[in-house]
């Protein structure tokens, strides 16, 4: 645990046995504490344990990419067409060709669309996602 929630929970150990002391005692009148301010106190530190539990959330989640899908994505955003190939399908070697599963792969995270003929396009997701993959 952090140090601040051990502190921050040690504190409201000694405050509510102080409370409960002065309860029983009749001592009541010369507290500090206002009627419910002591829950506050308690729901506050029970906050604190369950923000440490959770993750905290990133402002952009960082979009992870192979190497292959980050060189695919940064050829379309420079205007390129991608257009899948195999192993068995050579094309002209100014075309930017990538394998049939890095195209797909593209595809259904909504990082490439068609473009109605037999090649691929950025999509605006894609232009998004590279930038959070690149960390801007």
């Amino acid at each position: 645990m952090d140090a601040y929630v051990k502190g921050a929970l040690v504190l409201v150990a000694i405050a509510f046995v102080v409370l409960r002391f002065r309860k029983k005692a009749g001592n009541v009148e010369a507290s500090d504490w206002r009627e419910g301010e002591l829950e506050q106190v308690e729901q506050a530190a029970q906050v604190a344990q369950v923000e440490q539990l959770v993750p905290p959330s990133t402002p952009a989640s960082r979009v992870r990419l192979t190497e292959i899908q980050s060189v695919a994505l940064n050829s379309a955003s420079l205007g390129y067409v991608l257009y899948p190939d195999s192993k068995f399908q050579r094309g002209p070697e100014e075309l930017e060709t990538y394998s049939f599963r890095t195209i797909d792969s593209l595809v259904k995270r909504g990082f490439l669309e068609s473009n109605g003929s037999d090649g691929y396009v950025i999509t605006q997701a894609g232009r998004d996602g590279l930038r959070n993959h690149d960390g801007f």
